[in-house]
């Protein structure tokens, strides 16, 4: 994600006091909490939503077996490559359109 891009949304979750831990694996995520491990020590945050990112590497093998089962398959999005939001929003309208 260009800096720009990335500076400008950090600042809004600040400014909206959302608070972004990376590098983080959730253990568990119950209702108001979440616990993760941060630099190999189990810490407790308070939490009314969770967003889990887990990685950039676009994995087709679904998308292959249901080809080779018979089913036409459109695969959009970071399915493809690591791109914007706006080539996976596009990439979308245009499969539900042809469907």
């Amino acid at each position: 994600m260009p800096g720009s891009i990335r500076r400008y949304l950090l600042e809004a979750l600040e400014h909206l006091d959302v608070e972004v831990h990376t590098l983080a694996e959730v253990v568990d995520a119950s209702d108001g909490s979440v616990i993760a491990m941060m630099d190999g020590q189990q810490r407790q945050f308070t939490a009314g939503s969770v967003v889990v990112a887990i990685g950039r590497v676009p994995n087709a093998g679904l998308a292959d077996e249901l080809e080779q089962a018979g089913f036409r398959v459109q695969v959009v999005g970071d399915a493809v490559e690591p791109r914007h939001m706006q080539a996976a929003v596009y990439e979308a309208a245009e499969a539900a359109r042809i469907m």
